[in-house]
């Protein structure tokens, strides 16, 4: 059994301590997506503060106003979408330093999750797309105050990101449980 593991990007693993170390992804029609899934494994050095694991966003709603972006403030792991009407907050609870966790956000069909070792901790009916998205996505960081379709990036990851995978369609409670099994098999070395 397992998932099918047809993801449009993969990653193994990247070790973030500093800007260099962040991956950046060009906006393209590869990644112009009605729904979605983006995938991993952490284990952050450091949970204080604000820390970025994914971001696909700009300036308050620039660009064409879809922004996501997925981090932990101040041990608490939180994912944010937005669209042009609006936001919404999910929250998936206490995360601690030192130790490995896989999460996941996806999106489609009206609605927005959020999982963390193979559990959806929350969602919400929200409408959102990447289908007309120019911004760049980071991997390590946030791109929230840079201006749309730029890589500019702050509040950096300290620690391991490893096992990233962005589907292009939302998984379902199974599909999301059975991408944090296999990512426990192998879990982030720090």
């Amino acid at each position: 059994e397992g998932v099918r593991r047809d993801g449009i990007f993969e990653a193994a693993t990247l070790e973030v301590t500093r800007k260099k170390d962040v991956t950046v992804l060009e906006a393209s029609d590869t990644y112009a997506l009605e729904a979605a899934t983006v995938a991993m494994s952490f284990e952050a050095d450091d949970v204080q503060g604000t820390r970025g694991l994914f971001s696909r966003d700009a300036m308050n709603d620039g660009g064409d106003g879809y922004h996501v972006s997925l981090y932990i403030k101040k041990g608490e792991l939180i994912a944010r979408f937005q669209n042009p009407e609006g936001q919404v907050y999910l929250r998936a609870g206490e995360v601690e330093a030192g130790t490995a966790y896989h999460t996941a956000i996806s999106f489609g069909d009206g609605a927005v999750s959020l999982s963390l070792n193979g559990e959806v901790v929350a969602s919400a009916p929200f409408d959102f797309t990447w289908e007309t998205s120019p911004e760049q996505m980071q991997i390590g960081a946030l791109g929230w105050k840079s201006a749309s379709g730029a890589a500019d990036m702050q509040s950096l990851f300290k620690g391991t990101i490893a096992d990233v995978e962005i589907y292009g369609s939302a998984l379902s409670a199974d599909d999301a449980a059975d991408v944090a099994e296999q990512a426990e098999e192998t879990p982030p070395q720090s």
